[in-house]
């Protein structure tokens, strides 16, 4: 971003004019990770949301052939809808 005044007025002074200040050119980094109006790709949400669909339908496949689902196998069914229900928020943002 390229930013002048042709009156001779310092970046500073108007981006205070704009009401911003130098934050506001630097967007910040993807890897703080806690808002999620940053975005993920769209590419990296269908792997994410692949990976955890393999996870339910390997599960399912267990549940049809009535093999017995162990605590630690239903924890990590919990997971993976959480974390498809996470990839679906960052969708929406």
């Amino acid at each position: 971003m390229l930013l002048h005044c042709f009156a001779g007025c310092d970046v500073i002074e108007v981006l205070g004019a704009l009401g911003l200040d130098w934050a506001a050119l630097f967007p910040r980094s993807v890897t703080d990770g806690n808002d999620p109006r940053l975005g993920i790709p769209a590419r990296d949400l269908l792997e994410i949301i692949s990976e955890e669909t393999s996870v339910v339908a390997i599960v399912a496949a267990d549940l049809l052939e009535k093999r017995a689902i162990t605590e630690a196998t239903w924890r990590r069914l919990a997971q993976a809808a959480h974390r498809i229900g996470r990839a679906r928020d960052h969708a929406k943002a």
